[in-house]
């Protein structure tokens, strides 16, 4: 979530460069030349696929802050349960109990069958491990194990129930700071993307044309295609590696 705040923040920057060099650095021909670009074809296929992108890292942005609402839910679900069990209530009603003050949408349609599971008398565990492979469910998986191992062992449930939720609430602050630490390398990553276009901005701009270079000839369109290329692998690995630094986390 960081991540995208600090791309947003670098986009920003770089328009705001563009623009301060054609008002300020520029002739009136290139200035105007540069407004004509921006009013062209291109331009506008160009808008449309940023705001098309912004729109998909939005939507990955609300993803992932509902799936963290998620997760916190789950620690709150633990640490109610443990509550209930450490005053003495039986494990059955201490989860009902405990379910009662859950207020997140997508954790309440998880656990709903494991709900319906208690009035009929049926695998609990079971069914918290179905619900746990929901997003930001992980830590019911958890409390599935230990509700078995309770179920079979007799063992108490109070003290496993509350060493989940301290696990999971760490688990939680180190993504955070992982993905804390991850939005100095996107951001650099988003910079190295714009820098590109900032050129061939200026360069229309000053007059140069290269985009009937780039367009219109051999060796422009072989640079462009390599480009682009290059450019579309860089930010996948990029991303790749920054996805599986916060998946090991």
């Amino acid at each position: 979530m960081i991540w995208v705040r600090a791309v947003n923040g670098v986009a920003m920057a770089c328009a705001g460069l563009a623009s301060a060099a054609a008002v300020v650095l520029l002739p009136p021909r290139g200035s105007r030349r540069l407004v004509r670009l921006g009013r062209g074809e291109p331009a506008r296929r160009l808008d449309a696929a940023l705001r098309q992108h912004v729109v998909a890292a939005r939507n990955r942005l609300r993803r992932a802050r509902l799936e963290e609402a998620t997760a916190a839910a789950v620690v709150g679900l633990a640490d109610a349960l443990a509550a209930e069990l450490l005053v003495g209530r039986p494990a059955i009603p201490a989860l009902v109990l405990a379910g009662t003050a859950i207020d997140d949408p997508m954790l309440g349609r998880a656990v709903r069958p494991v709900f319906d599971l208690l009035a009929l008398g049926g695998d609990v565990a079971g069914a918290l491990t179905a619900a746990s492979v929901n997003p930001g469910c992980r830590g019911l998986g958890w409390l599935a194990i230990a509700w078995q191992v309770a179920e079979g062992s007799g063992a108490g449930l109070a003290v496993a129930v509350t060493r989940i939720a301290d696990v999971a609430r760490a688990e939680g602050e180190h993504r955070r700071d992982v993905r804390a630490q991850l939005a100095g390398p996107r951001a650099t990553a988003a910079l190295l993307a714009v820098l590109p276009l900032v050129g061939i901005l200026l360069g229309v701009a000053l007059g140069a044309d290269p985009l009937a270079i780039l367009l219109g000839t051999p060796g422009g369109l072989a640079c462009l295609v390599v480009g682009l290329g290059l450019e579309m692998a860089g930010l996948r690995w990029t991303s790749r590696l920054a996805a599986a630094a916060e998946r090991a986390a």
